[in-house]
């Protein structure tokens, strides 16, 4: 008897028992192993292809068998990490540098062929397909170069936490990079930190093609280099469809640099986010080891003011801009190139947020030698401003760094009669009567709700070793940091 005719025969509840554990026995999600298991027959093919085309790793170099391939399978793929690898610097010392204008010329020529090459693919994707199915695909875009001083992460962390040991296995261990199991033994020099975090140069001349199957684009901090606000205004205004955007650029360290990223978010925010976008979270990463590098160095005629700061300060034009633009969504996160008090200070009190209902922000009033009546009227602010947000849930204001770290948090949910407010921090902070009021006036008048006002809990400050720590240790809401990258910043 036929070995598939005796499958056939099987119940079809053991069919799939088997299938099942078929699926989960490979730790490592083999794509190859998967492929053999649908190979075997029809049914098994339509059980496995769904694990298999699920989430792809594309390369510019794979675009053209991409499309190919994957046809009958689209309706399967929920998330895309396209992976632009730019050339390797031809000099073989990297402590020494290539012509800047050079490697700018190479690297924007190649990653915009790349991305406008998976635009024209994706384009002709029919969105019922995706509708169909309730699914959302995801494009995650990271641009890396194998000449980096600090290698990107090899290993597949995006698509689950538990497979990041195999990133150490995929040749973290860099010898002449001074790296060992993804951890930097030395400081880089101002160099080789320039290169790593140079600007990517996307230039779109006739522009891209509406994509619209695409609702959640990523692009992370693992990405050291910045884009230029003109190619990303390009990328996401041919999004049409996007509800979810994660943004994690670099600091730029120095004035110049820092002044035209400020420039390029003010009008990303105002101009160029899809109106249909619920979901903006906005972390702009920093290594305070990186800021010190610049910050003490003779920088020779470079003017004082233009010169690195230890700890950044925000351009308020961005937190004006981030005010209006979350009128319109469901859940912020914006984080170090803002500050919540200029946030505050911008808003209207005639401006309701109907759907907002998360909002967590960085401050820089939040240290321990900051005027407390201060920090308490920043609060009294948000508070005023959330008695416009009808459906607000939750909303941390908070800081992190070295030795530092500190939330205030207010959250409410439909489930409970009660709303609370809370300090967490590394250094206590007495709450204000009027602080107090105020938040009992949101939790009355927005949630009907009591509020309960919890115990200040205090952190040890020496356990605060960075600002993954800081995030960590004050358990902050999900969408502040992608996962994946606050993995990276704790093993770093």
């Amino acid at each position: 008897m036929p070995a598939m005719y005796q499958w056939s025969l099987l119940p079809l509840a053991a069919r799939l028992g088997v299938l099942e554990i078929l699926r989960g026995s490979d730790e490592n999600d083999s794509k190859s192993g998967l492929a053999q298991y649908a190979s075997v027959c029809k049914e098994w093919q339509g059980h496995f292809e769904k694990k298999l085309y699920r989430r792809l790793i594309l390369t510019p170099s794979s675009l053209g068998e991409f499309d190919k391939l994957v046809r009958r399978q689209r309706n399967l793929v929920e998330h895309i990490w396209f992976r632009i690898e730019l050339e390797r610097d031809p000099c073989p010392d990297c402590k020494s540098c290539s012509s800047p204008g050079e490697m700018m010329l190479r690297d924007r020529n190649l990653a915009t062929e790349a991305i406008r090459k998976l635009f024209f693919i994706l384009c002709l994707w029919p969105e019922q397909q995706n509708h169909a199915r309730h699914q959302r695909l995801t494009l995650d875009l990271s641009v890396w170069s194998p000449s980096d001083p600090q290698p990107d992460f090899k290993g597949d962390l995006h698509f689950g936490m538990n497979l990041v040991a195999n990133e150490d296995a995929e040749g973290s261990e860099n010898p002449g990079h001074d790296l060992c199991h993804g951890r930097r033994l030395e400081v880089p020099d101002r160099g080789a930190i320039s290169r790593m975090f140079s600007f990517a140069v996307l230039e779109f001349p006739n522009g891209l093609p509406f994509v619209r199957v695409i609702r959640r684009l990523i692009i992370r901090r693992q990405t050291r280099r910045s884009f230029y606000d003109q190619g990303l205004a390009q990328i996401l205004t041919s999004l049409p469809n996007l509800e979810h955007f994660d943004y994690e650029p670099w600091d730029g360290f120095i004035f110049p640099v820092r002044y035209g990223q400020d420039r390029g978010y003010e009008r990303i925010i105002s101009s160029s986010l899809p109106r249909v976008l619920r979901t903006l979270t906005l972390f702009e990463d920093f290594n305070e080891d990186y800021n010190s590098t610049y910050s003490f160095i003779d920088m020779g005629d470079v003017p004082p003011a233009w010169r690195p700061e230890l700890i950044r300060t925000p351009w308020t034009r961005v937190s004006a801009a981030l005010a209006v633009r979350s009128i319109r969504l469901e859940r912020l996160f914006a984080s170090n190139m803002l500050d919540a008090k200029d946030f505050f200070k911008a808003c209207k009190p005639n401006w309701v947020r109907r759907s907002l209902t998360s909002l967590a922000l960085t401050s820089r009033l939040l240290n321990r030698l900051a005027d407390p009546s201060k920090v308490n009227d920043m609060l009294v602010a948000a508070g005023r401003t959330a008695l416009q947000m009808p459906e607000l849930q939750t909303l941390e204001i908070w800081n992190g760094m070295k030795g530092n770290a500190c939330v205030f948090r207010y959250e409410a949910t439909s489930t409970a009669n009660i709303a609370t407010i809370s300090w967490c921090g590394t250094w206590d902070l007495q709450l204000s009567e009027e602080l107090v009021r105020t938040w009992t006036q949101v939790a009355l008048q927005v949630r009907k709700q009591l509020l309960s006002v919890q115990v200040n809990q205090k952190l040890d400050p020496s356990h605060i070793t960075s600002h993954a720590v800081a995030i960590r240790d004050l358990k902050l809401s999900e969408g502040v940091i992608h996962p994946v990258s606050l993995e990276q910043i704790l093993r770093e």
